[in-house]
């Protein structure tokens, strides 16, 4: 009987509400119904469905066609195939910013009008730098055979945005073309670890060997060892008093060469301990189930050991040669480390496996400088010493079955030993000795990454208690209709890690068809339908669905959907995909914000606290609201 009265009464007080209002709150403003309209728009080209996008803007009278109106209709145009119409769209419009000179770019290069095409992206960089601009702008100049052009172009691709793996196949391309073999044979080198499988980059990349000749490579060994040999090896203090940890530092090899700073051990603990000398190179080599010691300048045998192989070099540290380091990543290369500790090298299935033992906090010495840059700022920096070290606290003995502890690669933490050390990074490391972060009294997974885009998560592994999902900011809220979660990637919100407005807090790609076939080895028009699915409050898509030629796949997860689309630097972005006058898919896009998986701490939003004069704890405070700070030893 109550509810009935209560629902009486407050059907009275809606009605006398609706009598007391003015006549005017019953008109609905003329910004009112443009916003409703753009955002049903938006919905509709979320899923894709770009036709009925148009004709809901088609409908609105003409007085109420606006200037972000009349942006996203012409867009909708170019991407339905109708670029004459998306020409005549922008062109009305009167005060063009750097969005409206990047789609006249696009759609006179729709139109082959190619000096238009580049005009207009020159303009639109003289606004804003933007992923698109550049890399269309270096396609046209190597769609037109003008390589010393087309080099200089995807060079400025590549420096705004190392991301861009296919930019690297280009330069490649335009060095070879140009006669510069010894600059091609860097980026095919670096391509064929990001597209180890392609048959164009294999080819390409075998035949700027051959241009070099057997004695480039010859020479370049030479000149390679003897820096090597002039390379000092510094002696150091072993850390006390924090817990051992293992890292494994090289995976399925056959062999390794090192130098160790001293005289240095290698033993098998059942045949007498092989003695080396200080600054002498030596290698490893697996057969037969046994190691077998080199001098790598006189290439004779000095030692046959069993597994595992212990090498101890006490104070002096080792350098190992030609680590692997960032596998498949735009930063992978293959580079000499200086490590701290004793080095252990044991047999596996794969091959050897090279494992590094040292002191926690010696590991977060290496660990840091790898992960954040010296210039963040120290406070932001403090906060990062107390993330990686949870993370390490929390995960001793995540890859126990492999013989280790840790990685040296991003699944675990990226550590790239004592060559890799700054002073500041290792001042931070001291300065919050033994700190971690814990809820309920156990480490937390202290998630980091480079740049959320403007939003944390907190549901990128599961949802976190201590973790928010919100902007990277004081107060600001999320966007919530779809027109203004869409603009958000063309906009950007003012968030701590928006200041710098680089390419990672906001980044694109743009894949013509000969792009889109090198990457993913089949024809664009194969597309049949690309809809992105299932998407969380953080903007970041879960779920993408892609069908090709019959057959339907679900690509789920964050990680997944990145390294499908040809490794994308985050989870968060819109996709529009454009088509042919006579609708086939000829041009993918993709815009994007943030670097990484948004949860936790964002390194370049800690970079700004810390600039705006918040110390460490407040820094992790805002990046793990629901954690305590705890020091775990001295």
């Amino acid at each position: 009987m109550s509810v009935k009265i209560e629902t009486k009464f407050m059907g009275f007080f809606v009605i006398l509400a609706v009598i007391l209002l003015p006549p005017s709150a019953f008109a609905r403003s003329d910004t009112n119904i443009v916003d409703d309209n753009l955002n049903q728009a938006a919905v509709f080209k979320e899923a894709m469905d770009y036709r009925n996008a148009i004709n809901v803007l088609e409908r609105l009278p003409d007085d109420l066609v606006d200037y972000k109106t009349a942006q996203y209709l012409g867009r909708l145009y170019y991407l339905v195939g109708e670029p004459a119409k998306a020409l005549l769209t922008f062109e009305k419009i009167k005060e063009k910013g750097w969005y409206d000179r990047l789609y006249l770019g696009l759609i006179y290069e729709a139109q082959g009008l190619f000096p238009e095409a580049a005009e207009s992206y020159c303009r639109s960089l003289g606004f804003k730098k933007t992923d698109i601009a550049l890399y269309r702008l270096a396609k046209l100049y190597y769609k037109a055979e003008q390589y010393k052009q087309a080099r200089a172009g995807f060079e400025d691709v590549v420096n705004f945005d190392p991301s861009i793996r296919l930019a690297y196949y280009y330069l490649g391309d335009c060095c070879f073309k140009l006669g510069d073999y010894k600059k091609a044979y860097y980026y095919f080198n670096k391509c064929m670890s990001f597209y180890p499988r392609n048959k164009i980059i294999k080819m390409k990349f075998a035949l700027t060997k051959r241009m070099l000749g057997k004695d480039f490579f010859v020479l370049a060994k030479k000149e390679k060892d003897r820096k090597r040999k002039e390379t000092s090896l510094a002696q150091y203090q072993p850390q006390t008093g924090s817990p051992q940890v293992s890292v494994g530092v090289a995976l399925g090899i056959e062999r390794f060469t090192f130098r160790c700073g001293g005289d240095f051990s290698i033993s098998d603990h059942k045949n007498k301990p092989f003695y080396g000398k200080a600054g002498k190179i030596y290698s490893v080599i697996l057969k037969d189930g046994h190691f077998l010691l080199y001098d790598y300048d006189r290439k004779i045998i000095l030692a046959k050991l069993n597994a595992p192989g212990d090498i101890d070099g006490g104070s002096f540290a080792f350098s190992i040669f030609d680590v692997t380091y960032g596998g498949g990543a735009f930063w992978h290369k293959k580079i000499d480390r200086v490590f701290r500790g004793k080095l252990k090298a044991v047999i596996q299935s794969s091959g050897i496996t090279l494992i590094n033992r040292l002191s926690m906090e010696e590991y977060l010495y290496g660990v840091l400088p790898s992960e954040i840059s010296a210039d963040y700022g120290y406070e932001a920096i403090k906060a990062q010493a107390v993330a990686a070290r949870t993370i390490a606290v929390r995960n001793v003995g995540r890859h126990k079955e492999d013989g280790f502890d840790f990685c040296s690669d991003v699944h675990c933490q990226a550590y790239q030993g004592m060559s890799a050390e700054n002073e500041l990074t290792t001042k931070a490391v001291d300065a919050t000795r033994g700190e971690i972060l814990t809820f309920k009294d156990k480490p937390i997974e202290a998630f980091y990454h480079a740049n959320c885009g403007g939003v944390l998560r907190a549901d990128a592994f599961g949802d976190s208690d201590y973790l928010n999902t919100k902007t990277d900011s004081v107060n600001d809220l999320l966007p919530e209709s779809s027109y203004r979660q869409e603009t958000w990637f063309f906009d950007g919100p003012k968030t701590f890690c928006s200041k710098t407005h680089n390419s990672k807090f906001r980044w694109q790609r743009v894949y013509d068809n000969e792009d889109f076939l090198l990457v993913f080895g089949y024809n664009m028009k194969s597309i049949e339908k690309l809809l992105p699915l299932e998407k969380s409050r953080s903007l970041r898509y879960d779920v993408v669905r892609m069908n090709i030629s019959g057959s339907s796949q679900a690509i789920r997860g964050d990680l997944k959907i990145r390294n499908f689309f040809d490794d994308l630097r985050s989870g968060a972005f819109i996709i529009d995909l454009k088509y042919s006058e006579t609708g086939i898919p000829e041009m993918l896009f993709f815009w994007g914000g943030g670097f990484g998986h948004g949860a936790g701490l964002c390194q370049e939003g800690a970079r700004e606290m810390a600039q705006e004069g918040f110390d460490y704890k407040s820094i992790l405070k805002h990046y793990y609201p629901g954690a305590q700070l705890r020091r775990e030893y001295r």
